[in-house]
């Protein structure tokens, strides 16, 4: 698959969500409105970028290659543990081994309430997302309630299989979901 490819497939994708979310209120993710997802910013064709710092196994800092702008990043369709979660550093030392050092390409899908940019991410040399490479590893669940892509359908079978594998996090019995943890703990998304 050539760059261009990938490219158009990524924005394929980013457009077909937000068209399904400007004229099918109905299937917005649960407690969302259309005035509660702020719109993408003007500029949500893919870009490219490096990573400057990861938070966790979901989100990073990354600076625009265009721009030299820092940018919160959130990945999309996936939740990764929490640092303070079992798996948690395992997954966000996955996440830098896929994305240091590297030239990524972000494929903004929304921006969410925290003020950051919720994408799709490639890294160079992958024909595969950061995000579903993430799920692949048992590095994240599948975050069906915010994954609304087309996609988003394959995304959850590569969670299955992982789970199936016992990868990653699915080696414990009864790994607690971060949304869960996350609620225990009073922690935002």
């Amino acid at each position: 698959m050539t760059r261009f490819t990938r490219f158009a497939l990524a924005l394929t994708a980013a457009l077909s969500i937000i068209l399904s979310w400007l004229f099918t209120p109905s299937d917005l993710p649960k407690g969302s409105s259309a005035g509660s997802l702020s719109s993408p910013s003007p500029s949500s064709s893919p870009w490219r970028a490096h990573l400057v710092r990861a938070a966790d196994g979901d989100s990073f800092t990354a600076q625009r290659a265009d721009t030299g702008q820092t940018v919160e990043l959130r990945l999309y369709g996936v939740d990764a543990p929490e640092n303070g979660q079992p798996y948690g550093q395992a997954s966000r030392r996955s996440l830098l081994a896929m994305t240091e050092g590297k030239i990524l390409t972000v494929s903004p899908v929304e921006n969410d309430r925290y003020g950051r940019v919720v994408a799709v991410v490639f890294a160079a040399g992958d024909e595969t997302s950061v995000n579903e490479r993430q799920l692949e590893q048992g590095m994240a669940w599948y975050y069906g309630r915010f994954c609304r892509a087309p996609f988003c359908k394959d995304w959850k079978t590569k969670e299955q299989r992982a789970r199936a594998e016992h990868a990653g996090l699915w080696r414990d019995k009864r790994p607690e979901a971060p949304y869960e943890w996350r609620r225990e703990h009073r922690l935002p998304r």
